[in-house]
């Protein structure tokens, strides 16, 4: 068997042939004679040793080896086709439309990313979907998914962008009127923004460093969307437990205050989810490389000003309230 001298045109050539049935079609669409396309077949299965096809006067049936070497030679040739396609998509500018799914509570925050994706890609566009629904992506045609928490097991490309967390957050104004709470108990005697509508929600579930705690929350404002619980918060409502990914900003700027810094809510995973393919466009894969960037610049980085015993003047500054405390 003299493998080395076999022609990967050959190859391709007899993928075409099965294909088309016929040393004739095969020969038609390759704009080659009948008879070249017998000849370079045959020359193949002398190189073989192996009879690759059953030739009658009325079709070509593939032998058990013919079947086999078949399926080898339609890899090549959509390899050889995937790899033209790439260096052809390389050197074109990326465009084309492309859609995101984002949960209505995510799309502030997804706003500011997408501001910054646009500028830099100017020929590409986006639509985004804001809903609280898990949308099928590839029944409804959307390429990627920005989605909080575990992730069941769908057959969809999942890349990790990061993790949020809750912590406990007031305004300067809430705290020059009613103080810092020094511990867990003191919440008891502090106004609070409860995240959902049923009574369970009222339970705060802390993790610090000596364990879980739990805590029952006082207020009298409960709402179901953390933009509307954050604005509470921003207006001296009270004392909120707000994700530090979709609020971190606020923190950095003095608008709100971080509050017993020791204790935070149970980490809640963000990832990147899209339909898998070997070759995605070149928009999406721009996108999952500025998206996947994106995040670690401005939350990685953030995370260090806001986790425990972090050291940021604003989180060393309190309320002349909280100093006579």
């Amino acid at each position: 068997m003299d493998t080395n001298r076999i022609s990967l045109d050959d190859m391709a050539l007899f993928a075409e042939v099965v294909q088309a049935g016929s040393f004739t079609a095969a020969g038609s669409y390759l704009g080659l004679p009948k008879s070249s396309v017998s000849r370079r077949v045959a020359r193949l299965e002398r190189q073989l040793d192996a009879r690759l096809l059953n030739r009658t006067t009325r079709a070509l049936r593939l032998t058990d080896i013919g079947r086999v070497y078949f399926q080898h030679c339609q890899r090549l040739v959509h390899e050889a086709r995937e790899a033209v396609a790439e260096v052809v998509d390389l050197q074109k500018e990326p465009a084309g439309t492309v859609r995101l799914s984002v949960a209505s509570n995510f799309a502030p925050l997804s706003g500011k990313l997408l501001a910054d994706f646009l500028r830099q890609y100017e020929t590409i566009r986006i639509e985004l979907i804001a809903s609280d629904r898990v949308v099928d992506l590839v029944a409804e045609g959307i390429d990627f998914a920005l989605r909080f928490g575990a992730l069941p097991d769908s057959g969809l490309t999942a890349r990790k962008l990061g993790t949020t967390r809750g912590m406990l957050c007031a305004s300067p104004e809430y705290l020059e009127r009613h103080g810092h709470p020094r511990n867990l108990d003191d919440l008891q005697h502090h106004t609070c923004i409860h995240y959902g509508l049923g009574p369970r929600d009222h339970v705060w579930r802390f993790h610090g460093e000596h364990g879980m705690q739990t805590v029952e929350a006082v207020g009298r404002l409960a709402v179901n969307d953390f933009q509307t619980m954050g604005e509470a918060a921003l207006h001296g409502l009270g004392i909120a437990a707000l994700p530090d990914m979709l609020f971190g900003a606020q923190i950095e700027a003095g608008r709100l205050v971080p509050l017993l810094p020791e204790w935070r809510f149970r980490p809640i995973d963000l990832s990147l989810v899209y339909p898998g393919g070997r070759h995605l466009p070149r928009r999406s894969r721009v996108f999952i490389t500025f998206v996947t960037d994106w995040f670690e610049r401005h939350h990685q980085a953030g995370r260090a000003q806001t986790k425990p015993g972090g050291s940021t003047a604003r989180q060393r500054r309190r309320s002349p309230a909280a100093r006579k405390n």
